[in-house]
């Protein structure tokens, strides 16, 4: 370290930002990096940089104190919450967030009078980076034709105008604007460039050379607005500008005119917040749309403000418009008669309400639909039945799912017969006129519709009388595809095929959805239910796939295949198990095996058999858990499912070893795993590394166990498998803790808190959050300690978790003794000692550690005498008022 570095102490910052640069630094962070740890968008790590917003005191502990190392440095905390407190003083609260101020434009405008191009009195947001980009493309003098594209309403023309005003005063002759929304030939497209250019016509020579003429001596910028209804004149543009050296074209379309010479720009719609519920963590108004909508708003009613009570509404309504500028400032518009609020609730006809009677607008700019519909009736005819039925998919598609869902068989007696064969180009035909989106990916692309055009396709699909078809053709799809990946998902590939089935997810939500309609095929439905509800448990979607899945339990006695039934009924005890329901889970799993026996299916009772077996092991149920696992090994070894044989000699091996049979337990673990190995199925390596690592743990080996854990946060982690990446970085909180290394044990214990919370397992968080609190404690902040000790019990005692509860008991007498109460400290650990002795608990290796430091240092600090005074004092306390004291302490 340099003397410089050396030097540096907590009081050399004087403001927040500085301090918390320099601790980001400090910690080899990115601003990006740093960002993603604590749940803010990194474009507002600059602003609290630079001290112009300030996380609250609750969000510095819980989420940047971890991020940038400080668990175990008091000073550095504490420095960082009186400069946050000190900012918080100065600046006066409001209720109103604030009212945003337009951006400087990029470049000087230039004097305009003389010139055509429309005058706007509004201050273009939001395209800085598309203003710098395009400026830099048309001073290059290479670049002579530039083509501006993008879906409808995106804001191509306001964009241009823009660029336009700003450019002008590079061009000696200026910019000029050729309007063509009222032309729909080909053949008027330079007649119409004529009259904007206020040129002399004459009948004596031909437009083109008379253009040519006008123009050859001139230098400007030749703007012209929606060229896509006149496309087949693209090459009338590439001729008239081989003649005219000097002139520039900047062209808007919704499709690129495909000329030699030609920049295609792009433009995307306004970005906007990925989660309305999550603004908190980020200034709403460093995005586009947010911006737009509040100045749009404040222009028709100018006491509206984002606040706390609307602002989840308008990030709502952006995110669902898809940040395009047109839809935005129509719905803004709205605020003098609706809220945001209720806008919300009227948003299936947002397609209706969403207009304006603005006089300078143009017809088709007057609502959201009549600038969509003005696209599709520049269509072909295959086009337009192609993008109508493309509105059945929900988050995307790819191009072999168009060709099995939106081809028509060859004996189809519809109107227009789109053929499989076709379909690709016609992918790529609605793409190139931006009414589609296409996404590269590195082995394919995937596309996708803006939820504003899938709602007008939607609406064309009904009134084409081609909905009930083609959402059975959907659902038929998804049926399929789910039934491969049930099978894909257990073998090599499974990362792979769990992967897809993450980008289909939403695809998959919309067929079950409509698989319980009238006039849908509900067989489908339950198969597709049945067979995707192995990717919900791998992928631990457990709260969602038990809300879908149940769906279908409702009517369990109405499916004739007791196949089905079987493999719904174990499938659901698995999700109730990760929901901690494991009388019901049991239920469900006894009524599948029985089902299993009776139709004599050994493969799917082996299953059947394993998840009874792992329920049973939480209801400690030992016995008839090992009777269960067993027969479960000898039904995979009798079928040949080396899959499933290497979970069920895992769980089996754990049961061996909680009844003290440790030599066996560990040689079927090294059995299970090497089985894991041979076949390359990751998910069955992980459990294995897991189920190997916990006896170490239970053994005292930490050492061994923390190898093992860490293998599997690796795979897990590559895998996607959130629940046993979860697990392992709780069970290598607890190996480090026990091996006295707090501030590893406290980032562990962190990264699966987190994952435990976005899987909604309500079993697992309270044990992070009081491994949390003994890193703090460790690191001499006492204040965060008792915080995290505070909510671990809480959340214990929600979930009647009686262990928990007594642990944390045993984590605050920590804190009270660090606190230098030894007398206190010892009382609280006398209570937790008597009560485990008499009700048998067992608690956690750190929480056993912990007590035992407390009465051995009380002892030492107290004397025999004292201490033993001390202990029957907390003999005869009751459990139940303390827990109530530490709760509202």
């Amino acid at each position: 370290m340099s003397a410089r570095a050396s030097a540096v102490t907590p009081q050399s910052f004087t403001t927040f930002g500085e301090l918390l640069r320099y601790l980001r630094e400090r910690a080899e962070l990115s601003q990006r990096e740093l960002a993603l740890q604590v749940g803010y968008h990194y474009s507002y790590m600059s602003r609290i940089e630079k001290s112009e917003r300030i996380p609250d005191s609750a969000t510095l502990m819980a989420r940047f104190v971890p991020a940038l190392y400080l668990d175990d440095q008091p000073e550095w905390t504490a420095r960082l919450l009186k400069l946050a407190e000190t900012y918080q003083e100065r600046t006066p609260s409001s209720t109103a967030l604030p009212t945003p101020v337009a951006p400087p434009t990029a470049l000087p405008i230039f004097d305009l009078s003389a010139s055509n191009l429309p005058t706007v009195l509004t201050p273009l947001l939001g395209r800085d980076k598309e203003v710098t980009a395009l400026a830099s493309l048309l001073a290059r003098d290479d670049v002579r034709l530039v083509t501006i594209v993008g879906p409808p309403g995106v804001g191509k023309t306001r964009l241009v105008t823009h660029i336009a005003a700003q450019l002008a005063g590079s061009f000696a002759d200026g910019a000029a604007f050729v309007d063509l929304t009222q032309v729909t030939e080909p053949k008027d497209f330079l007649t119409t460039v004529v009259e904007a250019l206020d040129v002399y016509e004459t009948s004596e020579i031909p437009l083109m050379m008379h253009l040519v003429n006008a123009l050859r001596q001139k230098n400007m910028l030749l703007v012209i607005d929606n060229f896509e209804h006149v496309i087949d004149a693209a090459p009338q543009v590439l001729q008239l500008l081989s003649k005219v050296p000097h002139v520039k074209a900047l062209i808007t379309s919704r499709e690129a005119l495909r000329v030699s010479g030609e920049n295609e720009f792009t433009i995307n719609p306004l970005p906007v917040p990925p989660n309305a519920k999550e603004w908190q963590a980020e200034d709403p108004l460093t995005f586009a749309a947010i911006h737009l909508f509040s100045q749009r708003a404040q222009a028709v009613q100018p006491e509206f403000q984002l606040t706390p009570e609307n602002i989840d509404a308008v990030i709502d309504i952006c995110r669902r418009l898809d940040g395009l500028p047109l839809a935005i400032e129509l719905a803004a518009a709205r605020v003098k008669m609706l809220t945001p609020q209720a806008m919300l609730a009227q948003f299936d006809r947002r397609l209706d309400w969403l207009a304006r009677r603005a006089r300078d607008s143009q017809a088709w700019h007057q609502t959201l639909r009549s600038a969509i519909e003005w696209s599709y009736n520049l269509l072909s005819e295959s086009e337009r039945v192609l993008m109508r039925r493309l509105s059945v998919f929900s988050g995307g598609w790819i191009s072999q799912s168009a060709e099995a869902i939106c081809a028509d068989a060859e004996s189809s007696g519809s109107g227009v017969l789109l053929r499989r064969e076709e379909i690709l180009d016609l992918l790529i035909q609605l793409a190139d006129k931006s009414l589609i989106v296409a996404e590269l990916a590195e082995t394919e692309t995937r596309y996708h519709l803006l939820e504003t055009i899938r709602e007008f396709a939607r609406e064309k699909l009904e009134q084409a009388g081609e909905q009930i078809d083609i959402q059975n053709r959907h659902l038929a799809f998804y049926c399929t595809f789910a039934k491969e990946a049930e099978v894909r998902i257990e073998g090599a590939d499974q990362v792979l095929w769990a992967n897809r089935c993450e980008a289909e997810h939403n695809n998959i939500r919309a067929a079950l959805e409509w698989s319980v309609k009238d006039n849908a095929k509900y067989d489908k439905g339950l198969q597709l239910a049945a067979s995707i509800s192995l990717f919900w448990i791998f992928h631990s979607h457990f709260i969602e796939g038990l809300e879908r899945i149940n769906v279908f339990l409702s009517r369990i006695n109405d499916i004739s295949d007791k196949l089905l039934r079987a493999k719904l009924l174990y499938r659901s005890a698995r999700l109730l198990y990760w929901r901690s329901e494991y009388l019901r889970a049991l239920d469900l799993c006894e009524q599948s095996v029985a089902l299993c026996r009776e139709i004599d299916e050994q493969r799917q009772l082996a299953v059947a058999l394993y998840y009874q077996g792992e329920i049973l092991v939480y209801l400690n149920d030992l016995t008839s858990a090992r009777n269960a696992l067993e027969e479960s090994v000898a039904m995979c070894w009798q079928v040949n499912a080396p899959v499933q044989l290497s979970a069920s000699l895992a769980s089996l091996g754990a049961v061996l070893h909680k009844q003290g049979d440790h030599a066996a337990a560990h040689a079927m673990l090294e059995e299970s795993l090497g089985i894991a190995t041979r076949i390359s199925v990751q998910w069955s390596i992980v459990f294995a590394s897991r189920t190997l690592g916990n006896m170490f743990r239970l053994e005292g080996k930490f050492a061994e166990a923390q190898s093992h854990f860490e293998r599997c946060v690796e795979i897990a982690n590559m895998m996607g498998d959130r629940i046993n990446m979860g697990i392992a970085l709780s069970n290598l909180s607890n190996v480090t803790n026990m091996q006295e290394d707090y501030t590893r044990s406290g980032r562990y214990a962190a990264q699966s808190l987190r994952i435990f919370r976005a899987v909604g397992d309500e079993l697992e968080i309270p044990f992070p959050l009081r491994m949390m609190a003994y890193a703090a404690m460790h690191s001499g902040d006492l204040t965060r300690s008792r915080i995290l000790i505070r909510e671990s019990l809480v959340a214990n005692r929600g979930l009647e978790h009686i262990p928990g509860q007594l642990a944390c008991v045993v984590a605050s007498a920590k804190c009270v003794l660090a606190e230098k109460d030894t007398k206190k400290a010892i009382t609280l650990g006398a209570l937790i000692e008597t009560r485990m002795k008499i009700d048998g608990v067992r608690l956690m290796e750190p929480d056993r550690k912990a007590l035992q430091e407390v009465l051995a240092q009380g002892k030492k600090k107290l004397g025999q005498a004292a201490y033993e005074s001390a202990y029957q004092e907390g003999q005869s306390l009751e459990l139940e008022n303390v827990i109530m004291q530490l709760m509202t302490e």
